[in-house]
């Protein structure tokens, strides 16, 4: 076997598809990966074939993904073939994609290596921090490559080769001499001296003839491998790191070998031959340079290069059994095998059959993906154990506002069950979701579908529970944004509590102030009267004169008196203090004897005074005295109030199970609003201290807390006309019998 056909063997067994493109854009040469990739045979183009049919073979396929095909072929056609690329492929249904490196050739024409990508691409959408790293390696272990011509001027370059050789992007030339490209270097620094200088010079001006192989140490600290060799043309290849020249040949076939054997070299992956006789038959630099530390030497046997690796703890005997009865991988040719090396590096290693009987062994390191996956984990249980134990729900959503992780809690505060929460599901789904399981209504979700996630939000969101969720809207730096969620339910409860607490202190300082208006109001009058009259009697000699004094002093006394006993029994009902009776009342004589004492002032007034009531009405447990006192404050207030021609009715009787009593006058009313205040103390419809009216304003506060007392309660109502009407009722448990005492006081009562 020729070594060109030999090369051809080896090229056909790779995974990737190799084609070439010679000078003349004749399409030159094509490996079996490739035809396999197309799903094509070779026929389909056969080579001398000119590179436009190829490509528009390609492009109306799909390869170059969607659009219109004629333009695809212009564009790729258009492409720089005069230095390395590296671009990446879609096909058009989305299914594949494939990375195309094009490396040129050295006399001209280039070469393609397809590498099916579909994981990497898919992994890279994944985890895009992975992908930056990975990029970011791949790129430091490009090779750099540079050609002179014959009068040794620069004809060729790549941009590794400047990063390697530490010049910034475009600071080598076309047609710059050897002279002037180490001069470049070193007013860059690259040297460590002019005699550092004067050695390459020498070096590529000897090595023109001969190849020569130098290492050489950076002032940066690297160490670059330079191999520097001749061409065909008079000139000389330096290749810095990854060697991937070519040897130049006088002939098609030397050149076609030459091409094949730096593809293999220029290849990231390490490749090892094995020929029918399981001996290593060709191996690369990369394999070498992956498998550092576990050399293997050209006429080598497999079984005795897996005894000196389990010896060395490479792999276990278990391993290398299942490698020598099945080399091509578990599951048939290419199937992949993942190890960690005893250096700590992890390596993929997929094997398949040669022609002759032989097989080839693929070795990747995958160190960087292992370890990206590795942390990626780690970061990602120890988010999910912190986002966990936090007490905050917190859902974080991609630029395209579909979900990409939410904790535990955001479940129990979106009312969306935790196995509905899955990454994908977008943000109207899950409002959707929400509206449907009543947590949210659909204006609620139309309102939070239209925010502008692009800035910073906040709104709070009363829950079905009884629940407040204050929800912070933040966006992220990649476009997206996180949404957290507190409940402040008893945040607004403190609040809230504190904002009645500082109500009541308000309404008792208010209170307080009315109280000190009212009484020193109150008390002023009746202390002026008995002021005044005692001085005058003390200068009347008229006996009845004197006598008429005593009386109206007498009278102010009394006023006095139940103002007084007024203001202690509020202070007795607001200490628990104030004492009522439990004895049978006889409610028809205490209504009675209200309405006698109330009558003198009715008629003084020009009112009506009526009552209503029969003769059988029931008797109650209770306290008499107190009951007249309601009776008292509701008749004082109705007198009080209802202008000169007015009337008051008194009514009574059994409502249902209970008593009832009524006081309604035709006064001047109270708004319904209004009603529930005029039972706190020292309040009326008028408070300055100039009222229309004069009074405590502790009447109806007194009323209603007797009432209460007594077991009854006691109410406002407005009659059918103007006026306002009292309502006493007593409920069942508070009544005895029939009064069989009691005599007929219904009727009118002229006023």
């Amino acid at each position: 076997m020729t070594d060109m056909a030999f090369a051809q063997r080896v090229l056909d067994s790779l995974p990737h598809a190799i084609s070439a493109i010679d000078a003349e854009g004749r399409f030159a040469f094509a490996n079996a990966a490739f035809w396999r990739a197309l799903d094509l045979p070779p026929a389909a183009c056969p080579l001398g074939s000119p590179v436009r049919v190829l490509v528009q073979r390609l492009a109306y396929r799909g390869l170059y993904g969607p659009g219109d095909p004629q333009a695809q072929v212009e564009a790729v056609l258009a492409i720089d073939r005069s230095r390395p690329t590296r671009r990446l492929v879609t096909q058009a249904e989305g299914s594949r994609a494939v990375e195309i490196l094009s490396v040129p050739l050295p006399e001209g024409g280039f070469v393609n290596v397809g590498h099916d990508v579909t994981a990497l691409v898919h992994a890279r959408e994944e985890q895009a921090a992975r992908a930056r790293l990975l990029e970011s390696t791949l790129a430091e272990l490009r090779s750099g490559l540079m050609r002179f011509d014959p009068a040794m001027r620069v004809s060729f370059h790549n941009a590794a080769y400047e990063a390697l050789a530490g010049l910034p992007g475009g600071a080598v030339r076309p047609g710059m001499t050897h002279r002037e490209l180490v001069a470049l270097l070193e007013r860059h620094g690259q040297f460590s001296g002019n005699e550092e200088a004067e050695e390459v010079l020498a070096i590529l001006e000897r090595d023109r003839v001969v190849a020569a192989t130098r290492e050489r140490r950076r002032p940066s600290g690297k160490v670059l491998r330079f191999d520097v060799r001749p061409t065909s043309d008079g000139g000389c290849q330096v290749e810095a790191t990854d060697i991937s020249a070519l040897k130049a040949a006088e002939d098609e076939a030397r050149r076609r070998a030459a091409l094949l054997d730096g593809i293999l070299a220029a290849l990231p992956h390490g490749v090892c031959v094995y020929g029918p006789d399981r001996r290593v038959a060709m191996v690369n630099d990369a394999y070498r340079c992956i498998m550092a530390g576990s050399p293997l030497a050209i006429g080598e046997h497999i079984e005795d290069i897996a005894a000196r690796r389990i010896a060395e703890g490479e792999f276990s005997a278990d391993y290398a059994a299942d490698v020598l009865a099945n080399p091509f991988g578990p599951n048939g040719p290419m199937g992949e095998r993942v190890r960690h090396r005893r250096n700590g590096t992890a390596i993929s290693i997929r094997g398949a059959p040669l022609p002759d009987g032989g097989h080839i062994s693929v070795v990747t390191d995958v160190t960087a993906l292992h370890e990206a996956q590795q942390e990626l984990r780690q970061r990602a249980a120890l988010q999910a154990a912190m986002l966990g134990t936090i007490r905050h729900g917190i859902i974080l959503y991609g630029p395209d506002r579909r979900l990409l992780a939410a904790n535990a809690k955001t479940a129990e505060m979106t009312g969306i069950p935790r196995d509905r929460l899955l990454p994908g599901r977008s943000m109207d789904e899950l409002l959707d979701e929400q509206v449907a399981r009543g947590q949210v209504t659909a204006e609620q979700a139309a309102r939070m579908k239209g925010y502008d996630r692009s800035r910073p939000l906040r709104y709070t969101r009363d829950c079905p529970d009884g629940r407040v969720l204050d929800t912070v809207s933040e966006p992220t730096p990649d476009g997206g944004f996180v949404i957290t969620y507190s409940d402040v339910t008893e945040d607004r409860a403190i609040r809230a509590e504190l904002e009645r607490a500082r109500a009541l202190a308000e309404a008792a300082s208010e209170a307080k102030t009315r109280f000190l208006a009212t009484m020193s109001h109150e008390l002023r009058t009746p202390l002026n009267v008995v002021i005044g009259l005692s001085e005058a009697m003390g200068r009347e000699h008229d006996l009845s004169r004197a006598r008429e004094y005593a009386e109206m002093m007498n009278e102010a006394g009394r006023h006095l008196l139940q103002l007084v006993d007024d203001i202690l029994d509020v202070a007795r009902s607001q200490a628990d203090a104030l004492t009522v009776a439990d004895l049978p009342i006889c409610s028809a004589e205490v209504i009675a004897s209200a309405i006698a004492a109330a009558m003198p002032m009715a008629k003084t007034r020009g009112l009506r005074l009526a009552a209503e009531f029969g003769e059988r009405l029931p008797a109650l447990r209770g306290d008499a005295r107190r009951l007249r006192q309601v009776l008292d404050k509701l008749l004082s207030n109705a007198l009080k109030f209802t202008p000169t021609g007015g009337s008051i009715t008194v009514s009574a009787g059994l409502e249902g199970e209970a008593l009832v009593i009524r006081v309604a006058d035709t006064g001047i009313g109270i708004p319904p609003e209004e009603r529930e205040r005029m039972f706190e103390p020292f309040t009326q419809l008028d408070n300055s201290l100039s009222r229309q009216f004069p009074g405590s304003g502790l009447g109806l506060h007194l009323a209603r807390t007797l009432t209460i007392a007594l077991g009854g309660a006691l109410t406002l109502e407005q009659p059918p006309g103007p006026g306002t009407v009292a309502v006493l009722r007593f409920p069942a448990d508070r009544l005895l019998t029939i009064s069989e005492d009691v005599t007929e006081t219904a009727g009118a009562v002229p006023g």
